[in-house]
């Protein structure tokens, strides 16, 4: 799955705020969709993914499968805008983001179904509790609005 990643410009600007919006509704699903706030979590991506693959302020990135930091050719793979790009009015390059992701992920094949059962459980606060037992190993996920999804592995 693509990985997009967007870095805050450092003057705000409201046309670059309203096209990553539109570009990240448009990818979610397609995507994981990462924003780095600020000059200290640019600069802590660049240092954890090295300088070739590095995302400057205001540039959005797309990364593919299999991103390799240690090789600088491989960062020609994954595309970026930059800032220049994404607050231009006249360019429309950033409606490419979610066209890319959204293709990549019609053309991926789907995954092998995990084997065991899955079940859906949500909490009494919500009002309503199902139980779910089965052997094995348990990976849940609990979303803010008290569902919590669990596949047995």
């Amino acid at each position: 799955m693509p990985v997009i990643v967007a870095a805050q410009p450092l003057r705000p600007s409201a046309l670059w705020s309203d096209r990553l919006g539109q570009a990240m509704r448009q990818s979610v699903g397609a995507a994981s969709l990462y924003a780095l706030t600020g000059t200290e979590a640019v600069d802590a991506f660049r240092a954890a993914i090295e300088e070739y693959h590095r995302v400057a302020p205001g540039a959005v990135r797309t990364f593919l499968s299999e991103v390799d930091p240690a090789w600088p050719k491989d960062a020609s793979r994954h595309r970026f805008l930059t800032v220049a790009r994404m607050s231009d009015p006249r360019d429309g390059a950033w409606l490419g983001i979610a066209r890319t992701v959204q293709r990549l992920s019609a053309e991926t094949p789907l995954p092998e179904a995990l084997p065991g059962q899955a079940c859906v459980e949500v909490f009494p606060e919500v009002g309503c509790e199902v139980e779910c037992f089965v052997p094995g190993i348990v990976v849940q996920q609990t979303h803010p609005w008290g569902l919590r999804v669990s596949a047995v592995l």
